[in-house]
């Protein structure tokens, strides 16, 4: 029996908020004291009078450097651009599109092991068959397919981490985003923001939904404004994504006394992480989309003009 099953009825009862997108929102998620004795807890203080202070604090207690988006791959790079104060990273040797979005290139930690018992529960039951099975039938997902899997940790975000405004790929199936910060700071400037595009932006809506073989990617943060932040201590979001679920973060904040920490997860509808994976959609990036004032010429509200956008991007039916 897992202490922590009062949360699946939580979710199960939980309403949807339609706006900017659905998800979910649940504050004061986890019983006040089982919340305080996860952040109260040695392994998730970490800090340090430097960033070579708090690395090695983070190493010491069980947190290692995690590849995800939106931070470096190295912690050498990293720590390359903290020192020199980078404003953007547009000095990046790098050429994936996402670089050329993102004002600053964070790193992320994951709690590999040394989880105390009480982490561990937690974890465990969001890696679980009743969490996946609930998620599953709340968010009316496909639940045949034998290619279904979980991913769930406890992840701190450094200085610099940063997405740019994104609905999440096609092979997602559900995310979930649980805050655990050591400090009760909503104003601290690292909290997740969920967004809609610009009235002159929302024909990318249309392409997304009606071209289902095009990955849905990154976009500039100046095409989209910001609904809702998901501030608040021990609150939780869910959603899945699909044409509509743009979402965003920035990091941008002193993190040698404490650092914006979740327990963050998805489930997935194929094996992403299989090194024989091949997505099967077409890579696309905002730049394909970026047809605004030839977009706005032949826009009408037929579903069947937006044939016409075969002509306007810069992509083909077969893949790349």
């Amino acid at each position: 029996m897992n202490s922590f099953n009062y949360i699946l009825k939580k979710i199960e009862e939980a309403e949807f908020i339609e706006i900017p997108f659905k998800f979910l929102y649940i504050e004061n998620f986890l019983n006040q004291s089982d919340f305080d004795e996860l952040v109260n807890s040695p392994l998730m203080n970490t800090k340090g009078e430097s960033f070579d202070k708090l690395n090695n604090d983070l190493q010491k207690n069980g947190w290692e450097p995690h590849l995800h988006p939106g931070t470096f791959k190295s912690l050498g790079k990293y720590l390359n651009w903290r020192e020199s104060n980078l404003k953007s990273s547009n000095n990046s040797k790098k050429k994936n599109f996402e670089d050329d979005l993102c004002e600053g290139r964070g790193l992320a930690y994951r709690l590999n092991n040394k989880l105390s018992r009480k982490m561990a529960e937690l974890r465990n039951l969001f890696l679980g068959d009743e969490f996946r099975n609930l998620a599953l039938k709340k968010f009316n997902l496909n639940s045949e397919s034998d290619d279904i899997n979980i991913d769930c940790g406890f992840q701190k975000y450094l200085h610099g981490y940063e997405i740019s405004p994104h609905p999440d790929i096609r092979e997602k199936a559900l995310t979930w985003m649980l805050n655990l910060n050591t400090l009760d700071n909503p104003e601290n400037n690292y909290h997740t923001h969920f967004q809609v595009f610009k009235d002159n932006r929302k024909y990318i809506y249309d392409l997304w939904k009606y071209f289902p073989h095009i990955q849905r990617s990154w976009v500039p943060w100046e095409w989209c404004e910001t609904i809702f932040k998901q501030k608040k201590n021990n609150s939780i979001t869910l959603f899945s994504p699909d044409s509509y679920t743009l979402h965003a973060i920035k990091a941008s904040y002193n993190d040698l006394n404490n650092q914006r920490t979740q327990l963050y997860g998805n489930i997935w509808y194929e094996k992403i992480f299989d090194s024989n994976f091949q997505s099967k959609f077409i890579n696309s990036s905002f730049r394909d989309y970026d047809y605004l004032e030839r977009f706005s010429k032949t826009k009408t509200k037929k579903v069947k003009s937006l044939i016409k956008l075969r002509n306007l991007l810069n992509i083909s039916d077969k893949k790349s």
